[in-house]
């Protein structure tokens, strides 16, 4: 994937970089490397989960309808809660990436205009558009991590504790079912 990267940057139109700057090129080539990395064991994750819930929801309905009914329920308010919290964490994912190219264009435009930033005494103006942009990095960065936690901690975390006590309720069930034949 990166040698295709490579290849295509290459063969870039000189006027192509008007459209884009360098560094949002750079950057959502390296991060697109990086997500197309981690797809793999996304899917991997996720279908595991699935047979697992599926596997559990059929037993569940099987001993005990009422108990399975609310097990399947629980699941897809699981679901609909985690896609939810990745929703999220993507479009601040998203918002923290257009920060982060910000501040490399902000960067290379510096390196490309050294010597203006210092006869023109620019530094502090400078500085104080990188803490602007710093800042609104930080909010997107945070915003990402809270929903990146929920959806990948705190869910499967509610969703196990909700399993446990189904399943302790399905034991004392059962026990009482069998007290009353013996």
């Amino acid at each position: 994937l990166q040698r295709k990267i490579l290849d295509k940057i290459t063969t870039l139109e000189p006027d192509y970089t008007k459209k884009f700057s360098r560094a949002e090129i750079v950057n959502t080539s390296h991060n697109d490397v990086e997500a197309c990395q981690k797809i793999p064991d996304f899917l991997f994750d996720f279908v595991a989960m699935s047979i697992g819930l599926v596997i559990d929801t059929v037993i569940l309905i099987v001993v005990d309808p009422l108990i399975g009914g609310i097990a399947l329920g629980l699941s897809l308010v699981s679901f609909v809660f985690f896609f939810y919290h990745m929703r999220k964490r993507d479009y601040y994912c998203g918002s923290k990436r257009e920060r982060q190219d910000e501040l490399a264009s902000l960067y290379a435009q510096i390196i490309d205009g050294h010597k203006e930033v210092h006869t023109f005494n620019l530094k502090e103006q400078l500085r104080e558009v990188q803490e602007i942009k710093k800042k609104e990095w930080r909010h997107f960065y945070r915003r990402q991590l809270i929903h990146h936690d929920i959806g990948n901690t705190i869910t499967p975390l509610l969703l196990g504790l909700s399993r446990i006590i189904l399943s302790v309720f399905l034991v004392f069930f059962l026990r009482k079912m069998m007290m009353m034949f013996i």
